[in-house]
């Protein structure tokens, strides 16, 4: 279980004690569980995905201070820069890989349940980006906290996909 499964199992308990109280404070519990379970999502996602790459690093043949050096400074302080938000394709990080790969892998990402992976883990990362940049108080966002929470455990699948072909 997942510090975002821990939370979103929280809000659900908080919700429903709430619910037949005050609708207006549902309603804003509502709101603030969807946008938390979503930065939780992207800094879940954002680790287990490092993890996975720094995994397979070490998996190679380089060197120790090699390996410490693609850790910190090619894959934990990259994350961000290593995919397009903006965009539902993952083409210019999967483009770092060389172009071999690059076909392999876009072609089993093309197909479903890889295909709906892909957006939803862009989801998470592009509207945490909104978030955080713009204010979580003066964000809307247009989910609820089961729509977020069930886009993560997608995503999830698509960060144990990479581990898995990368």
């Amino acid at each position: 279980m997942t510090a975002v499964d821990d939370a979103y199992l929280n809000f659900s308990i908080l919700a429903e004690s709430v619910s037949d109280k005050d609708l207006g404070a549902l309603q804003f519990c509502n709101e603030v569980a969807a946008k938390t379970l979503l930065i939780a999502a992207a800094g879940d996602l954002e680790r287990k995905f490092c993890d996975a790459m720094e995994q397979k690093f070490h998996e190679t043949a380089l060197q120790g201070h090699l390996k410490k050096f693609v850790s910190k400074r090619a894959i934990n302080y990259q994350f961000h820069s290593l995919f397009d938000w903006k965009s539902n394709s993952v083409n210019s990080f999967l483009a770092l890989f060389g172009d071999e790969k690059k076909v392999l892998l876009k072609a089993a990402l093309s197909e479903e349940p890889y295909k709906q992976q892909v957006v939803d883990f862009l989801f998470i990362g592009r509207e945490r980006n909104i978030i955080v940049h713009n204010g979580l108080a003066s964000v809307s966002l247009d989910k609820t906290k089961d729509e977020i929470y069930s886009i993560y455990r997608n995503a999830l699948a698509f960060v144990n996909f990479l581990q898995m072909n990368i």
